[in-house]
């Protein structure tokens, strides 16, 4: 069984690589370009204006992922498109693990 798992978290680790390669490739323009912008007005500091200074219809925690990937960014110089769709591949497979030993558990 510890073979299997050990093979199921190396085939977890390629597909993590993969995305993360892949990561440039089908990007939606209008919406990653705003995102960008928000991050980059977040981590300029000026929070008390941001709300009036156009559209914005995301949740409030969105924008506090949004600044530290900017900061990020400016930090690393890592490119914003690996770094804005981390979070994604990242939670993609967790979830995939998760479910995983759900479903172990499940068959067992």
């Amino acid at each position: 069984m510890r073979r299997a798992n050990g093979l199921f978290l190396g085939i977890l680790a390629i597909l993590l690589l993969a995305r993360v390669a892949l990561a440039p490739v089908g990007i939606f323009e209008i919406d990653f370009a705003a995102w960008v912008a928000w991050g980059e007005d977040l981590w300029t500091g000026d929070w008390a204006h941001f709300t009036e200074r156009g559209f914005n219809d995301r949740l409030p925690a969105v924008f506090y992922l949004l600044w530290f990937l900017a900061g990020l960014h400016h930090l690393t110089g890592l490119p914003n498109e690996f770094l804005y769709k981390l979070p994604a591949n990242l939670a993609d497979t967790a979830l995939a693990w998760r479910m995983s030993i759900t479903g172990a558990s499940v068959i067992r």
